[in-house]
């Protein structure tokens, strides 16, 4: 049975997130802006991911939702999980990273 290593990360949250978090009129707009800035950070963690990811032997998908990256996927060890979550960790607009990724060995 494979193993699963979950591991969060967590930064520091920009002002902009509780802004989006209270209820006003303009609500909309601002949950608009925050999807959109989601859609650029998954580009943004996935294209610093992916080719480490690659070289590690991981097959590994990505969902951000309000700054929050979730990993899933297979990878070789333990140790090349915990490499994705930092990397992705360092990306500017990462909130927190978790791992649902599963070790599947070679």
């Amino acid at each position: 049975m494979p193993k699963k290593l979950i591991l969060a990360v967590l930064l520091s949250l920009p002002a902009s997130l509780t802004v989006v978090g209270t209820v006003s009129a303009a609500q909309p707009l601002l949950l608009a802006a925050a999807q959109g800035k989601d859609a650029q950070l998954a580009k943004d963690v996935e294209g610093t991911v992916k080719p480490q990811a690659e070289q590690l032997g991981a097959q590994v998908t990505l969902v951000v939702k309000r700054g929050q990256v979730v990993l899933s996927g297979v990878a070789p060890s333990e140790d090349a999980i915990r490499q994705l979550v930092e990397l992705a960790s360092t990306v500017p607009g990462v909130e927190q990273v978790s791992s649902e990724i599963e070790v599947k060995p070679v």
